[in-house]
């Protein structure tokens, strides 16, 4: 063991008690055994030797090649971080695709057939509507017709 250090404790026992039968002092006898420490010195054998390692010295070539392969993964680093940013516009597009169809199946589950009857009733009454300025359209052209044609024949 490296610079070991052995205590030895202490003890006290009490012997020969004797109880009082009357107004005599009491003796007590005690033993003590004293403590005492002793360090063991440490001799050089007991020391480990220390591990030495040559370092080779690093030459300009180490250099260049340590910077080279820095350089690759910056460029590598580059490029993932350009996957990253194209991955993250394809999930936002995603999202925003789910979103628009979560609107869309909302609107469909909103279709009653009583909405549908009411949307073809509209459309119905539009028809109509457009047929009838169609109708007015042309009759307005044959009136503009034949005014101009009486307009020819009158001079």
């Amino acid at each position: 063991m490296l610079g070991s250090v052995t205590t030895v404790g202490a003890q006290e026992q009490a012997t020969n008690i004797t109880k009082p039968t009357s107004d005599a002092p009491i003796t007590t006898e005690v033993k003590s055994v004293e403590t005492t420490t002793v360090a063991k010195p440490v001799t050089k054998e007991e020391v480990p030797a220390a591990k030495t390692e040559s370092v080779k010295p690093i030459s300009q070539q180490d250099v260049d090649a340590a910077k080279e392969a820095s350089d690759k993964s910056n460029q590598d680093v580059a490029k993932q971080k350009a996957v990253v940013s194209e991955k993250q516009n394809q999930l936002q597009d995603a999202e925003k695709t789910a979103t628009d169809l979560k609107t869309q199946a909302k609107e469909v589950e909103s279709v009653t057939p009583e909405k549908v009857v009411e949307a073809k009733s509209d459309a119905d009454a539009k028809a109509k509507t457009v047929t009838s300025a169609v109708e007015s359209v042309q009759s307005a052209e044959k009136s503009v017709s034949s005014t101009s044609e009486k307009g020819r024949y009158s001079n």
